[in-house]
């Protein structure tokens, strides 16, 4: 039943932007919003390589988890809007849908590979990352009458796509999108926003770009061994914006 009522709030939000003679709820505030801003990527962690047999070291015979050191991300521009929906029942108590994009690209750099027990192997390493979010917070504000700080959090649709000089590959993934920030009311309809966020998500990228790392002499190296890498991205956005309130 939960998410029958999220549901229905979710379409009705819809109607009412989308759709100007819809019959929406009295007294309740709905707003249109754009933002764009920077995006302060964290280091990706939990790196580990697809894959099995033993693609670093002698025995082809056995496998082992082959991990990926943390990966420094570039500094990139963000940007994105959002609609939203503030319950006539309950002021202070919203819900909203959103879509960003950013590009985190991976820095060069030389990344190590390592397995259990085993020296590290040197990796250099770049690419390109765009992320590209769809989310939907629950949202809690204090009404004030200029003033609106307000903080949320809710579940989105991660969309990635990663280039590097070997290949591409883009994958899909659930993730976690959490805000907090301050709206000041210009006019009755009209506001200005500072905003940060915080999102993260596990990507999984098939990817042959592991696979021409510099092995140590006498390894083997098995081309489809290290057909992919999957790591933890989070990052902080920091963006400022304007917003329509009906």
């Amino acid at each position: 039943m939960k998410r029958l009522g999220l549901s229905t709030s979710i379409l009705v939000l819809a109607l009412c932007v989308m759709v100007p003679h819809f019959p929406c709820p009295a007294q309740a505030e709905m707003y249109i919003a754009g933002h764009a801003g920077v995006t302060v990527p964290r280091d990706t962690t939990q790196g580990t390589l697809n894959g099995t047999g033993d693609p670093i070291f002698t025995d082809p015979t056995k496998s082992f988890p082959t991990y990926l050191s943390d990966l420094n991300l570039e500094t990139s521009v963000v940007y994105g809007g959002k609609i939203g929906y503030y319950f006539e029942s309950a002021r202070a108590l919203g819900i909203e849908v959103e879509g960003f994009s950013t590009t985190p690209n991976i820095k060069q750099q030389t990344a190590q590979l390592s397995q259990p027990g085993q020296d590290q192997t040197p990796f250099d390493i770049s690419g390109n990352l765009r992320v590209t979010t769809a989310a939907v917070n629950l949202v809690v504000r204090y009404p004030g009458a200029r003033f609106q700080p307000y903080a949320g959090a809710g579940v989105g649709v991660f969309w990635a796509q990663l280039k590097t000089p070997v290949d591409s590959d883009t994958d899909t993934a659930p993730g976690f999108n959490a805000l907090a920030g301050l709206r000041y009311l210009l006019t009755e309809h009209i506001a200005l926003f500072g905003e940060w966020k915080y999102q993260h998500a596990v990507f999984d990228f098939n990817t042959q770009t592991f696979a021409s790392a510099t092995l140590p002499q006498g390894a083997i190296a098995q081309a489809n061994s290290l057909s992919g890498v999957k790591f933890h991205y989070q990052a902080d956005m920091f963006t400022f914006g304007l917003s329509y309130h009906f």
